[in-house]
């Protein structure tokens, strides 16, 4: 592997880098070594026209975003939000569809994970991931349709951004279309058991071994994850569990949002086996909390739909498209 951490973020803190047919620099070659490793240059498979990095400077983090151009005529855009532990390099499979569909791809890494800087998988505070959004909503053209995707943690953020008193003043200069939230995260499964360890822990250390679960079916891609992908981390952080006791009760009080920016629709894909979040409770509360939702759920599919095998992920993918 050509490409390290260390090395990518030293090339990354000068200037953005850019994929290229063409003989390259170090840092081009490095860019190329870290899409080539997680299968997601999309320039050489004729998907994108053109395709860059870069550092986005947050409030507190520096957050590394990439930008895919689509090859065809572009219909709009869509921002990704990953979910806890994942990073921008885990999307390939999604990447691929959107713009095969003619959509502008933002995929970024959020505090704490992949390639963005803060403390590996942790933060304070729930409330800290939405200025990091916003940074990365400001890469968005105004002009263009605009298509919001999380999965899990990711989709938290999204909900915790579209039940907020901030809401309009954050959407309301984009064009906002449709929001799509893949098996958000409200409750973990076995939260009363985490909230328990948290109460012991809070203080005294940092982490707590990760636990990997079969969160999908694609055994390629559960191996990969917990085996050969260098940007994971082998830790539960202490703090990011805090924060998710802190954020639920807060989200517990928000008020039901009647209707989002714009007209804007917002649908929730959830799969019937997943293990990860505690589903059955979260469905209800986020079809209280967002009256107007699209619910489909995947029967048999597990947590990770982005991350799911190629029969779960097209069921997913395709509830997406009809959307677009």
């Amino acid at each position: 592997m050509f490409w390290d951490r260390d090395r990518f973020l030293l090339a990354l803190s000068t200037r953005s880098l850019k994929l290229s047919g063409k003989p390259q620099s170090h840092s081009g070659l490095l860019y190329k070594s870290y899409a080539d490793f997680y299968n997601i240059d999309m320039l050489s498979i004729g998907l994108a026209k053109s395709q860059s990095i870069q550092v986005v400077p947050s409030v507190e983090f520096d957050l590394v975003a990439q930008i895919f151009e689509p090859a065809m005529e572009i219909k709009g855009q869509v921002v990704i939000v990953h979910g806890y532990y994942d990073h921008a390099g885990l999307y390939g499979n999604i990447v691929k569809r959107l713009l095969a569909n003619g959509l502008r791809v933002v995929a970024f890494d959020l505090p704490g994970h992949g390639l963005s800087s803060g403390a590996r998988a942790s933060i304070d505070a729930f409330e800290q991931y939405q200025p990091a959004l916003k940074s990365i909503l400001a890469l968005c053209d105004s002009e263009l349709p605009l298509y919001l995707l999380g999965q899990s943690t990711g989709a938290a953020i999204l909900a915790d951004l579209l039940s907020s008193e901030e809401s309009a003043t954050v959407l309301s200069p984009l064009n906002l279309k449709h929001v799509f939230m893949l098996a958000p995260l409200m409750k973990p499964q076995s939260w009363h058991m985490a909230e328990f360890a948290h109460s012991i822990l809070q203080g005294r250390k940092e982490y707590w071994p990760r636990s990997f679960k079969d969160n999908s079916h694609d055994q390629a891609f559960l191996d990969f994850v917990q085996n050969k992908d260098p940007l994971q981390h082998d830790g539960l952080s202490v703090d990011w569990v805090g924060a998710l006791r802190n954020w639920i009760p807060k989200m517990s009080e928000r008020a039901t949002v009647s209707g989002l920016i714009n007209g804007a629709q917002l649908s929730l894909i959830q799969g019937n086996d997943d293990t990860t979040v505690d589903w059955t409770f979260n469905l209800p509360f986020y079809q209280t909390l967002f009256p107007l939702v699209k619910v489909s759920v995947v029967d048999g599919a597990g947590h990770h739909l982005v991350g799911e095998s190629a029969e779960y992920r097209q069921k997913v993918f395709s509830i997406i498209e009809s959307s677009i």
